[in-house]
């Protein structure tokens, strides 16, 4: 019975809604406005992630990283999001955990998942 309810479950951590069969985390955070206001809008279309973002399909990644979650415990962070924060991580050779969130903060767009 506790197995069934889990996988109806929706989760909320700081603000952001995880929706589950299992405690693989995915992030529901669609972009807000403000004030009619878009990040993703304000971004050129040449900028390097935005092309990234166009080009790299990263859905895959669920269904690969599957096996690596238990069915107990606390959500994960999304394993697109992780496998971005990396790439960045290693495309601007940020070797500091705190200067990677720092400068991820500026690119927060590019970090959203794939809607599914």
């Amino acid at each position: 019975m506790a197995v069934a309810q889990l996988r109806l479950c929706t989760k909320s951590l700081n603000g952001l809604s995880f929706i589950s069969s299992s405690l693989q985390g995915r992030k529901r955070d669609p972009q807000k406005l403000l004030t009619h206001f878009q990040l993703s809008s304000r971004i050129p279309k040449d900028n390097f992630y935005h092309r990234l973002k166009d080009t790299l399909h990263l859905a895959f990644l669920y269904e690969h990283t599957k096996v690596c979650y238990r069915s107990t415990g606390n959500p994960s962070i999304d394993s697109v999001v992780f496998f971005k924060f990396m790439l960045i991580s290693y495309l601007q050779n940020i070797t500091s955990d705190r200067k990677l969130v720092e400068h991820c903060a500026t690119q927060s767009w590019f970090l959203t998942s794939p809607q599914t």
